[in-house]
Order: C-alpha cells, then sequence, then structure tokens
C-alpha cells in the first residue's frame, strides 16, 4: 500500500493518528464514567422531584375515588371531577411537560375498573441519559398498580406507589 502524500510533501495520516486514537478512547470512557457517576448521583435528587408531583397528584387521585364511589364508574375525563369532587384539576408543576392526562378502561384488553393518570416527563429530565438522542419518558399512576416492565417506548422504574417509564 502506498502512502498518500499532500501537494506540500507531508505525509497523511501515518503513525500519529495511530497513537491518537487510544489517548481518545480514554478521555472519552473517563468522561462518560464521570457522566454516569453524577447522573446517578443526581438521579436520587430527580427522584424526590417525582414524588413531589405524585404528592401534587394525590387530590386529583382521591377525587377519582370518589367520583367513582358516587357513580360506580370512573370519569370519562378528568374534567368531570370539577366541581363536585375536586375545586381545579392542579397542575404537575415542573419539570413536567403539559397538564396531568387520564385513560380510563375499558381498552379491549383491560378491566373497565382501572384507570392511568399520567404527565410527560422531558427528555433531559433523567440524567442518566447520556446519548446523544433522548425521548421524552412518562410518570403514570396506574388505580391497579399492575405496570408493565416495558410500556410507553421505555423501561419501568418504581417510585412508590407510581411508574416511571424511560430509555
Amino acid at each position: 500500500m502506498r502512502r498518500q502524500h499532500d501537494p506540500r510533501g507531508r505525509r497523511r495520516g501515518g503513525l500519529g493518528c495511530l497513537f491518537a486514537l487510544p489517548v481518545v478512547v480514554m478521555i472519552g470512557a473517563i468522561w462518560l464514567e464521570n457522566k454516569v457517576r453524577v447522573a446517578g448521583e443526581e438521579w436520587e435528587v430527580k427522584k424526590v422531584e417525582l414524588l413531589v408531583a405524585a404528592r401534587r397528584a394525590q387530590p386529583i387521585l382521591d377525587a377519582l375515588d370518589a367520583y367513582r364511589a358516587d357513580h360506580d364508574e370512573w370519569p370519562k375525563e378528568l374534567t368531570d371531577l370539577v366541581p363536585e369532587h375536586i375545586e381545579s384539576i392542579p397542575d404537575p408543576g415542573l419539570p413536567f411537560e403539559g397538564e396531568w392526562l387520564y385513560e380510563r378502561g375499558p381498552a379491549p384488553t383491560e378491566d373497565p375498573g382501572v384507570y392511568d393518570l399520567f404527565v410527560a416527563v422531558p427528555a433531559d429530565f433523567c440524567p442518566t441519559n447520556v446519548g446523544l438522542i433522548h425521548f421524552n419518558a412518562l410518570f403514570s399512576f396506574r388505580s391497579d398498580g399492575a405496570y408493565e416492565e416495558q410500556d410507553h417506548g421505555g423501561g419501568l422504574e418504581r417510585i412508590g406507589d407510581w411508574g416511571y417509564y424511560h430509555e
């Protein structure tokens, strides 16, 4: 194999690149190890934020139970709770995107006595995301507590009685 030369007579490539590659790989590995260690510490703080959101949602959960006790079914939508069972639907607060979302059974395979209350979580919320592409996560309460291990495009992590789905 012939080496290529640039017009000024210098060689391109060669041993310099060969020696630089391990250095670049080592720097990348150190950065990634540090990012994961710091992310683990940050994640413990983020879990507290999720528990605070769960506490903010408790009036909604109580109102859903009261509605079911009065009507023998879950409401069609959260606004059906207002004003009889709750003054207003509380905002999930930061860092969440949007408002609380609600789905009730029956889907074809679901028990009509089941509902989900959930909110979108920004992709950059989870500090363990170290890649370049992230997907939004979901923080969800399922009334029967039967969370799928893989759902909403991600894996499940239990946070109290809630499920956090992330990549």
